[in-house]
């Protein structure tokens, strides 16, 4: 793998698909998905982000972002230069997390201006009202700045000293291998095997 250099100009590679339930991301604005990928190329050297959900009509509660088709939400997975998942919710240990979601802030503000009010940071709030201290790392949606869990990301702003915009991203992104695993497909499974 070759060395990334903050402000690099090329093609981001694309993001690849993690272990998740729905990584659907054709039904993911494009803006979203274009801001991660690039950014995420922006990592240290040797780490990558998967897509571990996208677009997903069954996710959650009614009210999740993930079912906003055209809109919707992603949740992403770091991998350490072993290839192993970084932990994606709770304490952010490595700072990686942090970084990436500075970085896809980054992106937005220099390809996408106009929906940066509308970027959310799941950095700044639960993962459910059960955990609501517990940092949901993995999200990032268009679903507005919120949360409680400080310091918010939108205060932080992008990292400095990285020329944003700059790397091309393909579009349509690849399409994930086999069937989405999500909460519907599973009762179909366990049907099947009754």
């Amino acid at each position: 793998m070759t060395e990334r250099k903050p402000g690099h100009t090329g093609t981001a590679p694309p993001l690849k698909h993690g272990a998740g339930r729905h990584p659907d991301v054709r039904d993911v604005a494009r803006a979203l998905v274009e801001c991660a990928t690039a950014a995420s190329a922006h990592l240290p050297d040797g780490h990558t982000v998967v897509i571990n959900e996208g677009y997903n009509p069954h996710h959650g509660t009614i009210h999740s972002q993930h079912r906003r088709k055209g809109r919707a939400a992603l949740d992403l997975a770091i991998l350490d230069r072993n290839g192993k998942a970084i932990r994606n919710r709770g304490e952010d240990k490595t700072g990686l997390y942090e970084k990436l979601h500075r970085l896809i802030r980054g992106e937005m503000q220099a390809r996408y201006p106009e929906l940066l009010p509308h970027l959310g940071h799941g950095y700044n709030f639960g993962t459910s009202s059960r955990h609501n201290e517990e940092r949901d790392l993995m999200h990032v949606d268009l679903g507005g700045d919120r949360g409680h869990l400080k310091p918010m990301i939108s205060e932080l702003g992008p990292i400095e000293g990285i020329e944003y915009g700059k790397l091309k991203v393909e579009w349509p992104p690849p399409a994930p291998k086999g069937p989405p695993q999500s909460w519907t497909d599973k009762m179909e499974r366990r049907k099947r095997r009754s």
